[in-house]
């Protein structure tokens, strides 16, 4: 399969001018109202989008970034006062070569 393109990676609306990328948020149906969600909720909707469209892509060579969720795995912890659910996500970068720190250059 080729190399993902900047849709695939980013919504279906993403496009890139230079050394930008511009998201719409409203390509990620997690996110309530895209308008005035908090950066950090935009986030969680992104990573929460990335991790669907990037299911089957941990196989195929031709991507060189994929996401996962554990989506019944959490955990309580205290934060500060509060005690708040912890869920991980994996983010996995892939490259050629053995790295000692992430080069963004070096990857598939």
């Amino acid at each position: 399969m080729p190399a993902p393109t900047l849709t695939e990676l980013f919504g279906a609306s993403a496009t890139r001018s230079g050394s930008s990328i511009t998201i719409d948020f409203a390509n990620f149906p997690a996110l309530a109202n895209p308008a005035t969600a908090a950066p950090a909720k935009c986030l969680a909707a992104y990573l929460a989008w990335l991790v669907q469209a990037t299911a089957n892509k941990t196989e195929d060579p031709e991507w060189g970034i994929a996401a996962s969720g554990f989506q019944n795995s959490y955990t309580f912890t205290t934060r500060g006062t509060q005690v708040q659910v912890e869920q991980t996500y994996s983010i996995n970068a892939y490259f050629t070569n053995p790295i000692t720190e992430l080069d963004p250059d070096n990857v598939v």
